[in-house]
């Protein structure tokens, strides 16, 4: 048992009009013990191709900030996977081949 709430499970659903449509993504979200004043670790679970994302589903921190440089006590798990959602959706990404 997670007594501290430390282990977090996330879903995205991937954005229609995007190469993310129709695809489930499965993310896991680590709070540490300084938590909420230092933000969660996030992976991509389900392989996803996206600037702010390597090859392994660690999320960059420089590119993707509200996890890094632009975090906030008040950021939600919500706020973190609305804004990963919203990222899919940017011109960036919306139009990246995905994994198989």
């Amino acid at each position: 048992d997670d007594m501290t709430l430390t282990l977090w499970n996330g879903t995205i659903i991937g954005p229609n009009s995007t190469n993310h449509a129709g695809r489930l993504y499965s993310l896991s979200i680590r709070c540490g013990s300084q938590y909420p004043e230092v933000p969660p670790t996030v992976k991509f679970l389900t392989r996803i191709n996206m600037n702010c994302v390597d090859r392994s589903g660690n999320i960059n921190t420089r590119k993707f900030t509200i996890l890094g440089k632009d975090w906030k006590s008040e950021y939600t798990m919500s706020k973190i996977l609305g804004d990963l959602k919203a990222e899919m959706k940017s011109h960036s990404n919306k139009k990246l081949s995905q994994p198989r």
